[in-house]
């Protein structure tokens, strides 16, 4: 049986390597990859929340201050509108994009994570 616990900081595992990717938070173990929670929505079934306005640290180290939220005018989908502090240049990621858990250098970390002002 699977076990696992999450928080804001951390994603921890037993017995299986848990990683929240763009589809949703996934199981890994021997090549089985099973589905736990839809996009947009945390492992408990609860909806995701969208970031609020601020300082956050991509996981690869970039700084981005997230300016507002949007809704894409096609799909209704809520956008995350955030610009780059190292050359002022804007995007747009959808929030469960934006708020996923990824596995990098095999750790799972944040995609965005706040950082205090």
């Amino acid at each position: 049986m699977l076990k696992y616990s999450l928080s804001l900081a951390r994603l921890a595992c037993v017995k299986n390597v848990i990683i929240f990717v763009g589809a949703g938070l996934k199981s890994r173990a021997c090549g089985l990859r099973a589905m736990l929670a839809p996009p947009g929505v945390d492992i408990e079934g609860v909806p995701m929340q969208a970031p609020a306005v601020g300082r956050y640290r991509h996981f690869k180290g970039g700084y981005y201050q997230v300016l507002t939220l949007a809704l894409h005018t096609e799909t209704g989908e809520q956008l995350v509108i955030y610009q780059s502090e190292q050359d002022g240049a804007v995007y747009a990621r959808p929030v469960a994009m934006f708020m996923e858990w990824i596995e990098h250098q095999g750790d799972v970390v944040s995609r965005f994570t706040p950082i205090a002002s």
